[in-house]
Order: C-alpha cells, then structure tokens, then sequence
C-alpha cells in the first residue's frame, strides 16, 4: 500500500522498498505536469466542436522584512551573470547568462529527504546570486523551501530549509527581494494530508515563520509574481464555462492582483482583477505575468492561436509581452514580440513559439524568456531540437539570443527560470 499522502514519513524496509516509493512518487509528479496539457487537448476539443490561516497564528500578517523593502544589495551594471532553471527533464541547474552554458547542479544531493527524487520544482530569486527553490519530499506529498548562494563563479552553496513543511504539491513560487517573504501557490487535491484544504495560496513571513494563506486558487491559474517590497502578488487565470462533450470553453483570461497583507479567506474575495485579455489572446492557457519590482506595472506574454487559412498549409505564430499599469489595467507599450512561419505538411509543427516561463531580474530592468522550440521529428517534443532564450532590456528594448540543443528525451521547452 502507498504511503504517499498520508502527512507521515514511511520508513522503508528495504532498498526495494524506497526504491517503489521514489517511483511512485515520480509518477505522480509526471502525473501532475500533465494535467495541463490534458486541459489544453480539452479546450482545443470544445472550441472545434476557509482556511483560516493555517500554519500561522490568528491574525498574522505577513510583513515585508526592512531587507526586502529596499534592494540592500548594489545592483549590477548590466543583467546578472547566472540564472537559476528547471526542466522535465533535468533538476535545478546554474546556467551563464550570456550562452547558457551549465555552470552546476545545484546540490539536491546532499539533502538526505531530497535524494533520487525530481519533482517539478518552484524557482524564485531574491537578489543577485541568491534564490529560493521549492519542492515535494518524495515521502510524504509535502512542500519545502529552501534557498543558497552562488560563489563568484557561479557555484551553489548548500541548500538552507526555510519555514515550516506544507501539505500538498507545489504549483509556483515567487519571493520578495532579500527572500523576506515567499509566496506560493499549492495543490492539495491529490494529496491525503491537504486534500480538505484543496488548491491554496500563501505568504510566509521567513522571519517569524507565520503564513498567510487564501483558499480557493483558481483550477487553471497560471504563475505567481511578487512585487520586490513583498506587498502584492500577481497571477493570471483562464475563464471556463462548460462545453459539448464534457470538456469545457475558455472565454477569456484575467490578471487577478492580491494584497499580501489582505485577510485571510478566499482568494476570489479577496483579490481584483487587474486586467482582462480575450480568449483569442492566448493558446488556450493562462498568460504568463511579471509583476515590475515596484508593482506599479506588469509584464504579459500572450499567445494567439494560430489557424491555416483554407488552401494554405502555411502557418504563423507570434509572441508578445505588453507592459500594463497595475492600477488601470490598461496596456502601454510592447517590450517584445516574436514570429515565426513554417509549412504544416504533417499535421505536426516542427517548432513553437511560447512564453510560458519569463523571468525578470531582481532589479526589474532585464527579462529573460525561453520563447521557441524546435523538434527533430515535427510533434515530437521528445524527439530533441533545440530551445531559444532571450535576454532583452526593459528600457531599450534591446536583445540578444541564444540557443541551446538537447537531445532525445529531453525536453526543455518546459524550462522554468529565476535570475
């Protein structure tokens, strides 16, 4: 019998055993990644045809350390030297910059509950060279923070436990700058020891140990984004209603923005909607927002289906980030946008272009974005390819790429990054 979700570490009797449990818990992990891409092929199908304050203390409030009110540390000249990412296919890596080139593994190892184990994993950074990461122990279906440093070379230092254990499958992080407070979004449903509280977001206070928490979260809602003085949080959602054959019909998306210090309740009752974008703005999932350090404005990429006009098996996709005002909602300027064509002779694109990971700099002047996959054998995102990042400036607009191949197996077109 299982052990996982019972909110108890088993202890395992022998190699065989722990060896089980691992896979298992791997499993479900896949389980979980895929969960969206089911809803995708759900949507595609129709449109063709009080959790109190749990963990804390009554009252609480999380409050916004002196060091993540103000960027205590000299930002650099230009955007940082290393970032931190993910994949389905690899555990937290430091990368350069500049190429994206492997630095190192950052050391899950050496942490005894962690080890063999390769949940999705939730990244933030809370200033130049210092993150946060999160993760499910593989034992007991429960999330954990933890953060570290990188050297002047770039190399991870030991991974620090941070606050307390939380019931349930992380889904995002986010952190303010100086790492004072972490958000986080987590999935209860499929866990035994969080499956009353359901899906829920949250702040911890890192130096008290209190948390704030909503219930709630809407069922598809895309990632968390915290401003740098750790008061408000931002996040997108798809809108649903039910459609022919059981699936559903998205009718649009929205920015929903939640004060941190707001009481703890629901998380529809509780937050605003920022902005609204039509269902024809995105690939049918939620657009991905960066909230600016100052959270007077934000950052969203959407994604327009594209359609092959009859006759023409000529197809075209575009990408774009448009800045917003947080206050009016209103979109001000482009600050990027991408395009790429290509002849659908299979039925099966041979690239794609998305933005369902971005990431800004702690000083909120440089965005990085993993925007085109290609594939070997069109279809196949596991056939290898390679994937595109972009680094681009804020102000100018200015960019540069890079490109990192990969092999059979991998895919890294599900990269999540923090820098």
């Amino acid at each position: 019998m299982s052990l996982l979700g019972t909110g108890r570490t088993p202890q395992a009797g022998t190699t065989a055993e722990a060896e089980a449990l691992i896979a298992e818990a791997r499993a479900r992990a896949r389980r979980r990644r895929r969960r969206i891409a089911v809803a995708v092929l759900g949507a595609v199908a129709v449109a063709a045809g009080g959790l109190a304050a749990a963990g804390g203390f009554p009252g609480s409030r999380p409050a916004a350390s002196a060091r993540s009110r103000t960027a205590a540390t000299a930002e650099p000249s230009g955007p940082p030297a290393y970032f931190l990412d993910a994949t389905a296919s690899h555990s937290p890596e430091i990368r350069v910059s500049a190429t994206g080139t492997v630095v190192a593994p950052i050391p899950i190892g050496n942490v005894p509950a962690l080890r063999g184990y390769d949940p999705p994993y939730g990244l933030a950074a809370t200033g130049p060279g210092s993150f946060v990461v999160g993760m499910m122990t593989p034992s007991d279906c429960s999330t954990q923070f933890f953060r570290f440093r990188l050297n002047g070379q770039g190399r991870p230092g030991a991974l620090t436990p941070v606050g307390p254990t939380l019931p349930g499958d992380l889904s995002s992080i986010a952190a303010s700058a100086g790492g004072g407070l972490i958000a986080y979004e987590i999935d209860g449903d499929g866990c035994a020891n969080a499956r009353s509280l359901g899906s829920y977001l949250g702040v911890l206070d890192v130096s008290t140990g209190r948390t704030r928490q909503w219930t709630g979260v809407p069922r598809y809602s895309g990632q968390l984004s915290m401003s740098a003085d750790g008061r408000l949080l931002a996040f997108s959602q798809s809108l649903t209603k039910p459609g022919a054959d059981g699936g559903y019909q998205i009718t649009g998306y929205q920015v929903r923005a939640l004060a941190t210090d707001a009481a703890p309740g629901t998380v529809a009752a509780h937050s605003r909607v920022a902005a609204r974008i039509s269902p024809e703005d995105s690939f049918f999932s939620p657009p991905t927002v960066l909230l600016s350090p100052a959270g007077t404005s934000f950052y969203l990429c959407t994604q327009p289906f594209a359609l092959t006009k009859p006759g023409n098996n000529r197809v075209t996709e575009t990408a774009t980030i448009v800045a917003y005002g947080t206050a009016t909602g209103k979109p001000t300027r482009v600050v990027a946008t991408w395009a790429a064509s290509y002849v659908n002779r299979t039925g099966y694109a041979p690239m794609a272009l998305s933005c369902s990971s971005m990431a800004l700099d702690t000083s909120g002047r440089y965005l990085l974005v993993p925007y085109r996959q290609t594939f070997l054998h069109p279809g196949d995102e596991y056939s290898g390819g390679s994937l595109t990042v972009a680094r681009i400036s804020i102000a100018t607009g200015a960019r540069s790429d890079w490109t990192l191949r990969y092999g059979e197996r991998e895919d890294p077109g599900a990269m999540s990054i923090a820098w």
